[in-house]
């Protein structure tokens, strides 16, 4: 049987339709620079979905994952999200624009790793000018105003902005690709998170390697409501769902997939001053 290009064409956009990815994201996962795809990660996705329709009785129309911002924003732009997991540093970069609630954070908190090769570099300062790659520098303004806006017990930066300044800075898709480059002297030094940290020391891709530097540790995934869309006994509902992931067999599977021990109350203080220090690199970074 013939089909006429007409008929086609009405085919294909009735299959976009309904294809799972066209349809708008009621519950989205954000974190930059993280391991696997949209794609890939898809029946996890949907299964934590389930999950909280039931645990929190909130009805979720579709889930997708996002490791790229850009790609993230293109499924907000259609219609934000009513549920979201975000990274700290896209909380704190869009918490205005999509009116983020905090309704609960990852922890204990993650650090974050500076490796160099063994024996060539001693002490930060001998890294002024030179190459630094990494699956952080995704999110620069975080890497910059939290990561590298650590003070001392004297209250001078760890790594001063004159240091900093100096770096030749490129952003990487995979860990595993800048590690190479690392060992092949292509890069001086490479920042990990500490997931993209513990699955290279497991699949034993640290050796010829040591770390430089290493930053205090912070929540890496921050659960958030957008625009207002959850009224409080729905988000006192999604809070509880999140807490008791941690407490039985099938939320603790979602936790292990995601690298992480539980989820728990934000503090309020804490949260308020990490995002006056990333409000404040947003500021110099438009004002230069």
């Amino acid at each position: 049987m013939r089909i006429s290009p007409k008929t086609f064409t009405q085919l294909i956009v009735i299959l976009f339709a309904v294809s799972p990815f066209s349809q708008a994201e009621d519950f989205i996962l954000i974190q930059p620079g993280y391991p696997g795809s949209s794609v890939e990660a898809q029946p996890f996705v949907k299964k934590f979905q389930k999950t909280l329709e039931v645990t929190a009785k909130i009805k979720l129309a579709h889930g997708a994952y996002h490791n790229n911002e850009e790609e993230a924003l293109k499924a907000l732009k259609a219609k934000p999200a009513k549920l979201g997991i975000l990274s700290l540093g896209m909380y704190f970069k869009y918490q205005e624009k999509f009116k983020l609630t905090p309704l609960a954070w990852s922890q204990p908190g993650a650090k974050f790793y500076l490796l160099v090769r063994d024996g060539d570099v001693k002490s930060l300062e001998e890294l002024k000018g030179k190459k630094i790659s990494g699956t952080p520098f995704l999110e620069p303004e975080f890497v910059k105003s939290i990561l590298f806006g650590e003070k001392d017990e004297k209250g001078n930066l760890k790594v001063s902005n004159a240091l900093y300044s100096s770096w030749v800075i490129t952003s990487a898709k995979y860990a595993s690709r800048a590690l190479r480059f690392l060992k092949r002297s292509r890069r001086d030094a490479v920042l990990l998170s500490e997931i993209d940290y513990l699955g290279a020391k497991k699949l034993e891709l640290l050796k010829g390697f040591k770390v430089l530097h290493s930053t205090q540790a912070y929540p890496s995934a921050v659960v958030v409501s957008f625009n207002e869309q959850l009224d409080k006994d729905q988000q006192k509902r999604v809070q509880g769902a999140f807490f008791n992931l941690s407490k039985d067999s099938a939320g603790k599977e979602l936790l292990k997939t995601m690298s992480l021990k539980e989820f728990s109350k934000v503090d309020p203080k804490i949260l308020k001053e990490l995002k006056t220090k990333f409000d404040a690199e947003i500021k110099k970074k438009k004002s230069t």
